[in-house]
């Protein structure tokens, strides 16, 4: 799904959680790195590190999830009916299963790249599409900043 399509059904969900009570997540993920694999090894090697984040993601969510490419290396999951406790879950399952991923270059395999999520829930976060995106972008840029931390960390250390 692209980032129009999403739009229309993030749109669909606001309206329809209005109406009834009810809650949703958007959860932001941005892909780590994607440059440093375009840039040494192409672009071929860095759309096969997109289309294995896609499909571990589409295999991970529940069949009612929404799995949309918002643009460059950025995807977002549309999660209706879910609260934080679950959504942080299902995160997490996701990028283990990424932790797992490799894609092949010059002959061999190299993991895939860390991402980085941000989620945001309605209506806590915010009441319309672009309030929600913006706090999980917002909250993944946050996340981002942590793995770097962790990565200099374990730099330094060795």
């Amino acid at each position: 799904m692209n980032r129009r399509s999403l739009m229309e059904r993030l749109e669909s969900e606001l309206h329809g959680a209005l109406r009834h009570g009810d809650i949703f997540g958007v959860a932001l993920c941005d892909v780590d790195g994607l440059k440093s694999v375009n840039d040494s090894a192409g672009h071929l090697a860095g759309n096969e590190v997109l289309i294995k984040v896609a499909r571990v993601m589409r295999e991970t969510v529940r069949a009612e999830d929404i799995v949309a490419r918002f643009g460059g290396d950025e995807f977002v999951i549309l999660l209706p009916r879910t609260g934080l406790l679950p959504a942080q879950a299902l995160v997490g399952r996701i990028s283990a299963r990424l932790r797992e991923e490799s894609y092949h270059w010059a002959g061999q395999e190299h993991l895939v790249p860390g991402v980085s999520f941000g989620i945001a829930w309605f209506p806590e976060d915010g009441r319309t599409a672009d309030a929600l995106l913006a706090v999980a972008d917002e909250r993944m840029y946050l996340d981002k900043g942590r793995h770097r931390g962790s990565s200099d960390s374990a730099a330094e250390a060795d």
